[in-house]
């Protein structure tokens, strides 16, 4: 599985995407296919304006991934049984997961 995060601040508000990419592997462990889900959270500004770019992504890893990641993980678990991968199951965030901490090595 793969996760990818997009932040593009406009005057008014602050979008994140979060885009889930899973391999799709038979029982002998064959690649078979890929599922790719992407969810877009938006978030208003109010006073003081858009944050510095370190805010940004620091609140991207630790507040927006986790409101967006339920989302993605039921798309790409219905998406892979609408296609015959029943029982395809993706991991929990926790609210303090960093995804630097989660990333494969």
């Amino acid at each position: 599985m793969r996760l990818e995060v997009g932040i593009a601040p406009t005057p008014g508000a602050i979008f994140y995407r979060l885009e889930v990419k899973a391999r799709l592997k038979s029982d002998s462990g064959d690649y078979v296919g890929e599922v790719e889900v992407a969810v877009v959270t938006r978030y208003d500004v109010g006073e003081g304006g858009i944050p510095a770019e370190d805010i940004l992504q620091e609140f991207a890893d630790r507040e927006a991934v986790t409101v967006a990641f339920p989302y993605a993980r039921e798309g790409v678990q219905s998406l892979a049984a609408r296609i015959g991968f029943a029982g395809v199951l993706i991991p929990f965030l926790g609210p303090a997961a960093n995804l630097e901490e989660i990333a494969p090595k």
